[in-house]
């Protein structure tokens, strides 16, 4: 999966550097995630936790209708359950590198949008809360969770005449980020953009 994402930046910067069509933009969402997680063979069922999301985006068009979308974001990852009446919660804060292809047709005055590719995920920091107590959690192999996550990513969008777009994605991580357990991150985000120079 790392080669794959190597990979697909190394074309990006070949299609930048061929390419005139190069527009900048800023998104922010909301983003509701989960772990897919089994203790033991059996499956811990985790609610979605719903946290921040922004960053910035390149999209470089190779053709009328599709484009290389790279970025750039702040995102919080995570999840909620109740147990024995309990609330705790897991809460990691990562910095998200995703690489998009996107394909795009009109629709009425704008663009409907459809997208695809991997990302790439390193962990900044993250909380375990149990009630009312909160503990940072440790990263690396001698913490609870691992410093890096990577995965798969689809989205669509549909994008104004003026540079306006909106967008709903999904992630599916496909590394496990627990040490000790097995666990994957999923989430679903909704997001608002705009692109400069459209």
């Amino acid at each position: 999966m790392k080669k794959l994402f190597i990979t697909c930046l190394l074309l990006v910067m070949l299609s930048i550097n061929a390419s005139s069509q190069l527009r900048f933009g800023g998104e922010l969402g909301l983003n509701m995630s989960y772990f897919k997680q089994s203790a033991s063979g059996v499956t811990v069922n985790w609610d979605n936790l719903i946290g921040p999301r922004a960053g910035i985006i390149l999209d470089n068009a190779f053709s009328d209708n599709w484009s290389f979308q790279p970025g750039i974001f702040y995102t919080m990852m995570g999840a909620k359950i109740s147990v024995t009446g309990t609330n705790e919660s897991v809460t990691l804060n990562y910095l998200q590198i995703p690489i998009n292809i996107i394909g795009r047709f009109d629709a009425g005055s704008g663009k409907f949008c459809i997208g695809a590719g991997p990302y790439l995920s390193f962990a900044l920091s993250g909380t375990e809360k149990s009630g009312s107590t909160s503990v940072d959690i440790n990263f690396g192999s001698g913490g609870d969770f691992k410093t890096t996550d990577y995965g798969f990513t689809i989205n669509a969008a549909y994008e104004t005449p003026i540079g306006i777009f909106f967008r709903l994605s999904y992630d599916y991580g496909l590394a496990n980020i627990a040490n000790g357990a097995t666990a994957n991150n999923v989430s679903t985000h909704i997001s608002l953009g705009y692109f400069f120079g459209h």
